[in-house]
Protein backbone atom coordinates (compact mmCIF):
# COMPACT_ATOMS: atom_id res chain seq x y z
CA UNK A 1 0.00 0.00 0.00
CA UNK A 2 1.11 3.62 -0.72
CA UNK A 3 -0.30 7.06 0.75
CA UNK A 4 -0.20 9.51 -1.31
CA UNK A 5 0.16 12.86 0.29
CA UNK A 6 -0.78 16.40 -2.15
CA UNK A 7 -0.35 20.11 -0.85
CA UNK A 8 -2.68 21.46 -3.59
CA UNK A 9 -4.53 25.19 -4.07
CA UNK A 10 -8.07 25.21 -3.27
CA UNK A 11 -9.07 26.04 -6.90
CA UNK A 12 -7.50 22.19 -7.46
CA UNK A 13 -9.50 19.69 -5.25
CA UNK A 14 -13.00 19.53 -6.53
CA UNK A 15 -11.88 18.73 -10.04
CA UNK A 16 -9.18 16.36 -8.27
CA UNK A 17 -12.22 14.95 -6.22
CA UNK A 18 -14.75 14.29 -8.71
CA UNK A 19 -12.00 12.50 -11.24
CA UNK A 20 -10.67 10.09 -8.28
CA UNK A 21 -14.59 8.97 -7.52
CA UNK A 22 -15.31 8.40 -10.92
CA UNK A 23 -12.41 6.09 -10.61
CA UNK A 24 -13.70 4.04 -8.01
CA UNK A 25 -11.08 6.06 -5.36
CA UNK A 26 -13.72 7.57 -3.03
CA UNK A 27 -11.57 7.43 0.32
CA UNK A 28 -9.10 10.18 1.27
CA UNK A 29 -8.51 13.04 4.15
CA UNK A 30 -8.33 16.62 2.98
CA UNK A 31 -6.65 19.08 5.62
CA UNK A 32 -6.55 23.23 5.43
CA UNK A 33 -2.67 23.57 5.48
CA UNK A 34 -0.34 26.44 5.16
CA UNK A 35 3.55 26.45 4.15
CA UNK A 36 5.97 28.26 2.50
CA UNK A 37 8.22 27.16 -0.44
CA UNK A 38 9.75 28.48 -3.88
CA UNK A 39 6.72 30.71 -3.92
CA UNK A 40 7.72 32.49 -0.86
CA UNK A 41 5.92 35.22 0.09
CA UNK A 42 3.61 37.97 -1.66
CA UNK A 43 3.43 41.44 -1.05
CA UNK A 44 -0.52 42.69 -0.51
CA UNK A 45 -1.91 46.19 0.35
CA UNK A 46 -3.81 45.89 3.32
CA UNK A 47 -5.79 49.17 4.78
CA UNK A 48 -2.95 51.34 3.06
CA UNK A 49 -0.18 49.26 4.53
CA UNK A 50 2.30 46.92 2.72
CA UNK A 51 2.17 43.53 3.74
CA UNK A 52 4.28 40.20 3.13
CA UNK A 53 2.27 37.55 3.23
CA UNK A 54 5.04 34.49 3.54
CA UNK A 55 2.71 31.78 4.43
CA UNK A 56 -0.15 30.49 1.88
CA UNK A 57 -3.00 28.77 2.20
CA UNK A 58 -3.24 24.71 0.71
CA UNK A 59 -5.45 21.88 0.70
CA UNK A 60 -3.73 18.48 1.91
CA UNK A 61 -5.08 15.57 0.34
CA UNK A 62 -4.13 11.97 2.18
CA UNK A 63 -5.31 9.13 -0.09
CA UNK A 64 -4.08 5.27 1.01
CA UNK A 65 -4.30 2.83 -2.19
CA UNK A 66 -3.22 -0.39 -3.67
CA UNK A 67 0.83 -0.13 -4.93
CA UNK A 68 -0.80 -0.42 -8.43
CA UNK A 69 -3.06 2.51 -8.25
CA UNK A 70 -0.70 4.50 -6.64
CA UNK A 71 -0.09 5.89 -10.47
CA UNK A 72 -3.36 7.18 -11.20
CA UNK A 73 -4.18 8.69 -7.99
CA UNK A 74 -0.68 10.78 -8.91
CA UNK A 75 -1.73 11.28 -12.51
CA UNK A 76 -5.08 12.40 -11.74
CA UNK A 77 -3.87 15.11 -8.74
CA UNK A 78 -0.96 16.10 -11.53
CA UNK A 79 -3.51 16.87 -14.12
CA UNK A 80 -5.64 18.87 -12.50
CA UNK A 81 -3.72 20.75 -9.69
CA UNK A 82 -0.62 21.95 -12.53
CA UNK A 83 -0.67 25.17 -13.43
CA UNK A 84 2.58 25.96 -14.22
CA UNK A 85 3.17 28.60 -12.17
CA UNK A 86 5.37 28.31 -8.75
CA UNK A 87 3.04 27.30 -5.72
CA UNK A 88 0.91 24.63 -7.56
CA UNK A 89 1.78 22.12 -5.04
CA UNK A 90 3.96 18.70 -3.78
CA UNK A 91 2.98 15.12 -3.95
CA UNK A 92 4.91 12.86 -1.77
CA UNK A 93 4.65 8.99 -1.84
CA UNK A 94 5.22 7.04 1.14
CA UNK A 95 4.74 3.26 2.14
CA UNK A 96 2.32 1.99 4.26
CA UNK A 97 2.95 -0.75 6.26
CA UNK A 98 -0.26 -2.05 7.66
CA UNK A 99 -4.15 -0.34 7.66
CA UNK A 100 -6.40 -1.57 10.57
CA UNK A 101 -10.30 -0.22 10.77
CA UNK A 102 -10.67 0.35 14.18
CA UNK A 103 -14.36 -0.61 14.11
CA UNK A 104 -14.10 -4.05 12.86
CA UNK A 105 -10.58 -4.74 13.57
CA UNK A 106 -10.05 -5.58 9.77
CA UNK A 107 -6.19 -5.77 8.67
CA UNK A 108 -4.56 -4.95 5.12
CA UNK A 109 -6.51 -4.28 2.18
CA UNK A 110 -9.17 -5.19 3.87
CA UNK A 111 -9.14 -2.12 6.66
CA UNK A 112 -8.39 0.00 3.96
CA UNK A 113 -11.72 0.64 3.00
CA UNK A 114 -11.48 0.80 -0.66
CA UNK A 115 -13.64 -0.09 -3.41
CA UNK A 116 -11.96 -3.91 -3.79
CA UNK A 117 -13.24 -5.17 -0.47
CA UNK A 118 -17.09 -4.05 -0.29
CA UNK A 119 -19.00 -0.88 1.11
CA UNK A 120 -19.33 0.05 4.74
CA UNK A 121 -22.80 -1.85 4.56
CA UNK A 122 -21.23 -5.18 3.99
CA UNK A 123 -22.23 -5.44 0.60
CA UNK A 124 -20.06 -5.42 -2.88
CA UNK A 125 -19.38 -1.86 -3.76
CA UNK A 126 -22.21 0.10 -5.67
CA UNK A 127 -21.89 3.25 -7.23
CA UNK A 128 -24.65 4.32 -4.51
CA UNK A 129 -22.83 2.75 -1.51
CA UNK A 130 -19.55 5.13 -2.96
CA UNK A 131 -21.82 8.19 -3.33
CA UNK A 132 -23.38 8.15 0.42
CA UNK A 133 -19.46 7.04 1.53
CA UNK A 134 -18.78 10.43 0.19
CA UNK A 135 -21.66 12.85 1.23
CA UNK A 136 -20.91 11.25 5.27
CA UNK A 137 -16.99 12.00 4.68
CA UNK A 138 -17.98 15.45 3.50
CA UNK A 139 -20.59 15.83 6.12
CA UNK A 140 -18.10 14.88 8.86
CA UNK A 141 -15.65 17.12 7.00
CA UNK A 142 -17.48 20.26 7.09
CA UNK A 143 -18.63 19.53 10.63
CA UNK A 144 -14.94 19.92 11.65
CA UNK A 145 -14.33 22.86 10.23
CA UNK A 146 -17.43 24.78 11.96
Amino acid sequence: MKKVEAFIRHEAFEPIRTDLLEKGIPSMSILEAKGSGRQKGIVETYRGSTVTVNVRPKLKIEIVVADSEKDLVVETILRHARSGEIGDGKIFVIPVEESIRIRTGERGDEGRGNRHVGSRFGDPVSPRHIEIDVMLAEADAASRFQ
